[in-house]
């Protein structure tokens, strides 16, 4: 009777446990993406977890999913971004592309708060668009006044670009404008905004009555020149009313004299040229001046009261960090870049890429890695130099080396490189910039993949290891 009782109670506990074990097999497991996605807050800076819930929201395998999972997604990078270190993009003086009219934030994963929360703004629009405006509404501007030393000029345009959405933001923004690098994005967003004629005209004049008294630094002036009278003309051009066009370049033009005639800056070194150079530009506006019946500038308007002094040391490490300025100066440098230059000369010389190599090249290869086993930093002015030198070289080789063990090898140094050297000299942006372009270089290799892919989830590194797995499951 006892193991009759025995039995039946065994019986029941295993029919249960069938049971539960029934049950949970009709529960839905989450996917494997959104298991990643659970995974990144809390492993990663801020920066790193706002961008990777971002593109996960933007991989084909997160359309599978709910909309409202994936606005979610949108939702928390927008949050995590605020704690981004750095505030708003940044270029490097003269860089062309901070030259475009509105700066708007495109697909390059900058890492700072404003490019973050405008990828994430724009996920989040289609999805719940009243919740994608609250959070634009909580998106400020505090962009400072620059000094001649500074190697780099923020653009915020991508703020401009989401208030163009509401018109009540539109307006916030464009009456809070302080700085010459808001001028061009302010025009152009009003420009762009689906707005009433009345409304349109009066921000418009906001922004020209805040221009014609904007007193701000010779940097901000003078990187912002180009797209600033690009956007000047267009409102210009876009008006129907000369006698608005008139009040525009008039303002416009005190604007101008004011920052030409003041304090300014010496020319960045090393020099940049560019399509907007200073000269061009000012000849092109006193080309339109002279067509609309208004004073061309005058010498005295165009010379400066002040040239600022800046001190040669000043901001060194950023401008070899930024510029790449006084590179290759030493002997065991300049020797290494050429002898990599003539390897990619040798290479491109009339023959096809498939080619084998040479025996020649491929003596020409191993001394340079012979010269780079030998090299140090005791041999250059600073670490910065012979890091950034040396970054330079494993990604010129990465390029110049065909499929085979020794690409592979150029890949392997380059991220051995971002796991040690590359934390010390480079910023996130750039960091994760640098790992992209790593990525992007290995996608159209089978073999190149596989290893790169198993390299990354080896690695021992969390910002690597989940960039991979996300490579994996994106396109599920």
């Amino acid at each position: 009777m006892r193991l009759a009782g025995f039995s039946r109670h065994a019986l029941g506990a295993v029919t249960g446990l069938v049971a539960l074990l029934f049950t949970l097999a009709l529960v839905p497991q989450p996917s494997a993406i959104r298991v990643l996605a659970e995974s990144i807050p809390g492993a990663v800076s801020p920066e790193v977890a706002a961008d990777l819930l971002i593109r996960v929201g933007d991989s084909a395998a997160a359309g599978k999913e709910p909309a409202e999972w994936r606005a979610d997604l949108y939702d928390q990078a927008f949050q995590l971004a605020r704690s981004a270190p750095d505030p708003l993009p940044r270029y490097p003086r003269r860089d062309p592309r901070a030259r475009s009219r509105v700066n708007p934030i495109g697909p390059d994963g900058r890492l700072d708060a404003l490019s973050l929360q405008v990828r994430a703004f724009n996920g989040l629009l289609e999805l719940r668009r009243e919740r994608a405006l609250e959070l634009a509404g909580t998106i400020e501007l505090r962009i400072p006044a620059l000094a001649c030393s500074d190697s780099t000029v923020p653009a915020p345009g991508g703020a401009f670009d989401v208030a163009r959405y509401a018109h009540d933001l539109l307006e916030r923004h464009v009456q809070s404008v302080h700085s010459s690098t808001q001028l061009a994005p302010a025009f152009e967003a009003i420009l762009a905004a689906e707005l009433s004629a009345a409304d349109s005209r009066a921000l418009l004049t906001t922004v020209v009555s805040t221009m014609r008294l904007l007193d701000d630094d010779d940097v901000s002036f003078t990187d912002t020149l180009g797209p600033t009278w690009a956007a000047v003309k267009h409102v210009v051009d876009s008006s129907d009313d000369g006698s608005f066009g008139g009040f525009v370049l008039d303002a416009f033009r005190s604007y101008i004299v004011r920052h030409l005639s003041g304090e300014r800056c010496p020319a960045p070194s090393p020099p940049v040229p560019g399509p907007s150079a200073e000269t061009d530009t000012l000849a092109e506006i006193d080309q339109t001046l002279s067509t609309h019946d208004r004073p061309v500038l005058s010498a005295r308007e165009r010379t400066a009261s002040r040239q600022v002094e800046v001190s040669k040391g000043t901001n060194a490490r950023e401008r070899v960090l930024v510029f790449g300025a006084g590179l290759w100066q030493t002997a065991a440098s300049k020797n290494l870049i050429e002898q990599v230059m003539a390897l990619r000369a040798h290479r491109q010389s009339g023959r096809p890429v498939n080619d084998p190599r040479t025996p020649e090249w491929n003596e020409r290869l191993s001394r340079i890695y012979a010269r780079m086993g030998t090299w140090t930093r005791s041999d250059e002015p600073s670490v910065e130099h012979y890091m950034h030198e040396r970054i330079i070289l494993l990604e010129m080789l990465v390029d110049v080396i065909p499929s085979g063990a020794d690409r592979l090898r150029a890949l392997g140094d380059v991220l051995a490189f971002l796991k040690s050297d590359g934390r010390q000299i480079f910023d996130s942006n750039v960091w994760a910039d640098r790992l992209r372009t790593m990525i992007d270089t290995c996608r159209n290799s089978p073999i190149e993949w596989e290893w790169l892919m198993r390299a990354l989830l080896d690695s021992g590194d969390p910002v690597m290891r989940l960039y991979a797995q996300l490579e994996q499951l994106s396109g599920a």
